[in-house]
């Protein structure tokens, strides 16, 4: 039985304002701080609570403390918990009005945390609570996180539809190819429920994007070994589901940015003025072929594109790149720059498939002029090509490797 502890008039924690930097441990007794992101989970809250304190009450008793973040919810779920907090000092809740999200509302619980540990979970059940202590004693060992998986040994969805399990390994797979030294660190990238050592995060600003946190934490954090653990998934009890196709789309933007912004800015600009050039060069040759020639359409944009993609390769390899293919030995120079070529073209071509079908989409269902089709396209197929060209033609080291390469 869970007894009610000492009346602790709990107030609501103040809401830390600017960077979501993560501070040093505080001098404390707390082992563990986990932190329940809420919104309308009124019906699921309290029961999730007292048993959460009836499980860490027989490991680790007076060590502990559970932080709610609810960002206002409609149902009032922040005014249910501080009534729970009143009784057991070991809730805490945290009500954000001005800001919205699952990954800052983690953040900001961890910015208040005392503890030693820091770890998330999900407020709908969705998340059992029987891997918790299994997890705090493999982070007392030797792993700096340690993940609960729905795709490791012992893990298992219940009543969770086929398409949400095919998009949750998609993203996984997309994952290693943008972030493969990070990604591949573990199976479910897209998990919310998982325990990380403070150290590993201290004096690190996190820049968090959309409702997934862990990859963020990956990415920009000490880590030098992770574990898993499976666990059964449920379908939620009460409350209103909260994953969308939203959250997926913005998992995909959040390592679009990580590789982006983790490049050094001079070989990101070269990048750019190649690609200006090749614009040029996309423009001025889709204007002959489309007013000089008898081709249609179509194939004009792809010949202008073509043109444009050997222009670019050959000023990447000699001067964006131009230091990592000085590296190369003599010897096989001309096979390697073969190689770089034939993946810049496919990684191109592949672009360029998808360029083509864009424009016409634009002209031939939305009536675009085809000029300013083509240049909306341009924009949307140059993000494709950085992100697969400095991961696989030039393989560009990032700053999230270089962390991440220790283990």
């Amino acid at each position: 039985m869970l007894r009610k502890k000492q009346k602790n008039n709990a107030k609501l924690l103040k809401v830390p304002k600017g960077e979501y930097l993560i501070n040093k441990e505080e001098k404390s007794n707390i082992l563990l701080s986990l932190v329940v992101p809420t919104l309308e989970e009124k019906e699921n809250i309290v029961i999730l609570l007292e048993r959460l304190m009836v499980l860490l009450d027989s490991k680790i008793p007076n060590q502990y403390e559970i932080i709610v973040v609810d960002d206002d919810s409609d149902d009032r779920t922040w005014q249910k918990v501080a009534k729970i907090a009143n009784d057991y000092r070991q809730i805490k809740i945290m009500r954000r009005t001005s800001e919205k999200g699952m990954a800052t509302a983690v953040i900001r619980g961890w910015q208040v945390a005392k503890g030693k540990y820091l770890g998330v979970m999900a407020g709908d059940f969705q998340h059992p609570l029987e891997p918790l202590l299994q997890m705090l004693s493999m982070i007392e060992t030797d792993a700096d996180v340690v993940v609960a998986s729905r795709y490791v040994r012992d893990s298992k969805f219940m009543g969770i539809r086929l398409q949400r399990r095919l998009i949750s390994k998609s993203a996984r797979i997309l994952g290693c190819l943008i972030l493969p030294k990070v990604a591949r660190k573990i199976k479910d990238p897209l998990s919310g429920y998982f325990l990380v050592k403070r150290e590993v995060l201290n004096g690190i600003t996190l820049h968090p994007l959309g409702h997934k946190i862990l990859l963020e934490v990956l990415a920009r954090g000490r880590v030098n070994k992770v574990a898993e653990i499976g666990y059964v998934f449920g379908a939620r009890q009460k409350g209103v589901r909260k994953a969308k196709s939203k959250s997926y789309m913005q998992y995909v933007l959040h390592l679009f940015k990580l590789q982006i912004t983790s490049w050094p800015l001079p070989r990101i600009g070269k990048w750019v003025l190649v690609g200006i050039s090749g614009f040029a060069v996309d423009m001025f040759m889709f204007f002959i072929l489309l007013q000089f020639t008898n081709l249609p359409l179509t194939l004009s944009a792809f010949l202008s594109a073509e043109i444009a993609i050997i222009n670019n390769f050959f000023w990447n390899d000699r001067w964006t790149f131009g230091d990592l293919a000085s590296k190369e030995p003599p010897l096989p120079f001309l096979y390697k720059k073969g190689m770089r070529f034939w993946k810049f073209n496919m990684i191109c071509l592949s672009g360029l498939i998808l360029h083509t079908l864009i424009v016409r989409w634009f002209v031939f269902d939305y009536d675009f002029d085809p000029y300013v089709a083509k240049v909306i396209t341009i924009i949307i197929v140059s993000i494709w090509n950085i992100i697969l060209n400095f991961r696989f033609s030039w393989n560009v080291p990032s700053q999230h490797e270089e962390i991440s390469r220790k283990d």
